[in-house]
């Protein structure tokens, strides 16, 4: 059994301990409750009794009442803990204690210390898991890590091995967690355990959730890091990939705990653990006030139940040694105290160390875990090398469950690695190893240990599609053959589903509805069923609106949208986001941005084919109620052609936006363009495309143009800068007859309108049958920069002209081009182009 060197603290004496002022790694600062010292609470104390035997109610109520008074005080018994709580306004603490600790049958009195988080700042640009696999990433040191990837080799966890978090509560809900969470429907436990600091009163519920309080994520990034669910394809993964993590949740809502509700939250461990529920290890991330023999006491009995207590050593870069801190600092055989060390084997610069009061280091520096809302964070502290340690426990348990509290800590303290920087600065002189101590521990040879089901990955599939499952990746330890049982939890409508060949390795189904198929799998190695693994098939068929409801800082979403067999959608964006900061975006179906839109939004838009994706992006400041987009099926309305799309607006446009609309009539040979609106002049432009790309239109500013094109199809393109807005444009294609009902082909006019900077744009204008055309040019351009240029049929410059022009010219044969091009200063309003046959 491995023995602490002699740790020397005299715990009759009350160790003041400056308290760090940041409670929570990361979280913003939480100051004491007003009127509560920096280390206990005034007028209270906490009795512990030689035997539970001289604890009945009558017998302490009557010992208070002969010492202080019969009424004035609120008195409360634990449960399963031989220890009493007492408040009393008309007693100072050292009043109170030095009333009590003379009657017979007390062992010790102490005040109710308040302890604080031993987390410290947040980092939130690590995003891996280098205590696990250190590759040298991020400048570390290759190997630097607890050799977790190599002890998954040996074992991955159990869900039967329980590891409690007093702490701050944990998010039950986070997907990373919940499959790992400990389930107490057996003790009438509805929440995965229980609340001992639900108001700042200290009062209890049932349900250890923190929600998104800032005060309180802690004890889920514990959680994270001791058991997040591996092989998810999502977050991280916990150094036990099975385990059952108990939320014990004894911080405040003020982010401090009180021993009194720390006791609690022991006591209520002790009564699980009495009950038979296999408790291997409680994380202490916490520490703070002074020396509690009733704590010390109440911890020492966990260790009879065969509980390690996994304590932070603290984050005051302290010598524990000469200056202690609780609860690392006690001197007991089933604590074990943890420095941090970082990533490069480095003590940790705000660790605290003691070589003979701190036992182990493990990695507490930039460690990415799970917190609350679905979220991850990477943090530093004690509190983030604690639960390495945690979820080292509990792999040991899982791998050899006959194994005791000493033999565990005895492996991983003598199975650590020896690091130059440690020497000195705690007992072993070394950062933990997850593999060697499996070594150290050894398994048990003559254990049958559970398999372990993989029901393969998440899948998203098309509706109608047959799915294949595969639990290939279900394994055995001991080598045993697998008999696999799969099994339909649930399909989208509730009713009963068919799994063909459902015994096998690859069953099969049809996805024949829309929405998530569950599906379990449980592998039995002949004796023993593995714990289930469920997966969940997502099939998707139309889905046509899309809510983001009220939405919060920082997301980024997306949901694609989808009529199967429509050729062009309708798309309709109604709602708010915060003008310039949140944004939606629509892409078409090949990924194309069409549109990016804030503020508030009232728009309708068109897009060839049969499916859009919607995202919704915000920062973090000011949110808004969000938007509803819905598509519908656009329809020519004469029951022919779904393919013309003839009108596009753009709507009010926002910021950095690039979006295009391509619009068509189909059978036609040339189409009549018509722009109408505003964007802003020599910023925000709208481009003309032909069928073939070809820009032929670049317009800016007050724009109400007529523009012609050869072909059946243009597209319109709106491009926007970082500032001013304007109200965008409407564009309408119409399809150009001859009127005389005998030749569509003939266009005779091109206006340019005001044109742009940088343009470089053509028409062609024909008469057939013509043999010889007279051609007028009027307008203006910025002499010598912007230029008219007309060429013939064959592609001859006949004219280049510049300034005002009024210009007549005539040319052989049936058809002309002309081009106007611009520089990038002063624009004017353009040219009138017209020809006649002679």
């Amino acid at each position: 059994m491995f023995t602490k060197l002699c740790k020397s603290i005299k715990y009759g004496v009350l160790a003041v301990v400056i308290l760090v002022s940041s409670s929570l790694a990361g979280g913003p600062q939480s100051q004491f409750p007003q009127g509560v010292s920096t280390t206990y609470v005034p007028h209270e104390i906490l009795i512990r009794y030689t035997n539970r035997s001289d604890m009945n109610n009558s017998g302490i109520l009557g010992q208070i009442q002969s010492l202080i008074g019969g009424s004035g005080f609120v008195q409360k018994i634990y449960k399963n803990l031989p220890i009493a709580w007492i408040h009393s306004e008309n007693y100072t603490v050292s009043q109170l204690i030095s009333k009590f600790r003379q009657l017979p049958g007390v062992e010790a009195v102490a005040p109710n210390y308040i302890r604080h988080i031993q987390g410290a700042t947040n980092d939130t640009y690590y995003n891996d898991l280098w205590a696990i696999e250190n590759n040298g990433q991020n400048n570390g040191t290759v190997d630097a890590d607890i050799d977790g990837k190599e002890a998954w080799d040996i074992e991955r966890g159990s869900h039967d091995v329980v590891v409690a978090v007093l702490d701050t509560g944990i998010d039950y809900n986070h997907p990373d967690l919940a499959d790992n969470m400990w389930d107490g429907s057996a003790y009438n436990i509805p929440h995965h355990g229980w609340d001992f600091a639900g108001d700042s009163n200290g009062n209890n519920d049932d349900d250890p959730n923190p929600g998104n309080d800032d005060d309180l994520k802690h004890g889920t990034h514990v959680a994270g890091t001791i058991g997040a669910v591996s092989d998810n394809n999502r977050g991280t993964a916990g150094v036990s990939q099975l385990v059952s993590l108990m939320a014990v949740k004894v911080f405040r809502p003020n982010g401090y705990a009180y021993d009194s509700d720390i006791l609690e939250g022991v006591d209520f461990v002790a009564d699980l653990a009495d009950q038979g529920v296999n408790i291997v290890a409680i994380n202490a991330s916490y520490g703070g006030g002074g020396a509690s023999n009733v704590m010390k006491d109440a911890i020492e009995d966990l260790g009879n139940k065969g509980v390690v207590f996994c304590a932070a050593a603290g984050n005051e870069d302290n010598d524990n040694d000469t200056e202690a801190s609780y609860p690392a600092s006690y001197d007991l055989d089933n604590i074990i105290a943890v420095a941090a060390t970082d990533r490069n084997d480095e003590l940790a610069s705000f660790s605290n160390y003691g070589e003979t009061s701190v036992d182990v280091a493990a990695p507490g520096v930039a460690i990415m875990s799970t917190i609350p809302g679905n979220d991850y964070a990477s943090w530093n502290g004690t509190s983030m090398a604690t639960p390495h340690v945690a979820g080292l426990v509990a792999l040991l348990a899982a791998y050899n469950p006959n194994s005791t509290v000493a033999e565990r800590i005895q492996a991983i303290s003598s199975s650590v690695d020896h690091i130059d920087s440690l020497e000195g600065k705690v007992a072993t002189s070394g950062r933990i190893n997850a593999k060697a101590a499996l070594e150290a521990i050894g398994g048990d040879g003559n254990q049958n240990h559970a398999p372990r089901a993989n029901a393969g990955g998440d899948q998203q599939v098309d509706q109608g599609t047959e799915v294949t499952l595969d639990g290939s990746s279900s394994s055995d330890r001991d080598g045993d053959i697998l008999t696999y049982q799969w099994h339909m939890v649930s399909k989208p409508d509730g009713s009963d589903a068919v799994l063909v060949q459902e015994n096998t390795v690859h069953p099969l189904f049809t996805a024949d509805m829309s929405g998530d198929y569950i599906v379990e799998l449980v592998v039995n190695d002949g004796e023993i069923n593995s714990t289930a693994d469920r997966v969940v098939i997502t099939a998707i068929g139309d889905i046509t609106t899309w809510s983001t409801g009220a939405y919060g800082n920082n997301e980024d979403r997306r949901q694609e949208l989808k009529i199967s067999g429509a050729t062009q959608l309708s798309i309709h964006i109604e709602g708010e986001t915060e003008s310039r900061y949140d944004y939606i975006y629509i892409y078409d179906a090949e990924g194309n941005q069409i549109a990016k839109l804030d503020g508030n939004i009232d728009e309708t838009l068109t897009v060839a084919g049969s499916s859009i994706t919607a995202r919704l992006t915000s920062d973090g400041s000011v949110t808004k109620d969000g938007v509803t987009i819905t598509i519908t099926e656009v329809n020519d309305n004469g029951g022919g052609n779904d393919e013309n799309i003839t009108t596009w607006s753009t709507g009010a446009y926002g910021n950095n936006e690039d979006r295009r609309q391509e619009l068509k009539i189909s059978g036609a040979t040339q189409l009549s363009i018509h722009i109408e609106g505003e964007t802003e002049s020599r910023y925000d432009y709208i481009y003309i495309y032909d069928a073939e790309g070809n820009q032929i239109a670049k317009l800016d500013g007050n724009i109400d143009e007529t523009l012609t094109v050869d072909g059946s199809s243009i597209t319109a393109r709106l491009t926007s800068d970082g500032s001013v807005t304007k109200d965008g444009v409407t564009i309408t294609i119409t399809e150009v007859n001859d009127n005389g009902g005998g030749n569509d082909e003939n266009i005779t006019t091109w206006s340019t309108g005001a044109y742009g900077n940088n343009e470089d744009r053509r028409q062609e204008l024909k008469i057939s049958g013509a043999t010889q055309l007279s051609i007028h040019i009027e307008g203006e351009t910025e002499s010598r920069y912007d230029y008219i240029y007309i060429y013939d049929a064959e592609g001859n410059q006949i004219a280049k002209l510049d300034g005002k022009i009024d210009e007549t010219l005539t040319v052989d044969g049936s058809s002309i081009t002309a081009r106007l091009t611009s520089d990038g200063s002063v624009t004017k309003d353009g040219v009138t182009v017209t020809i006649r046959s002679l």
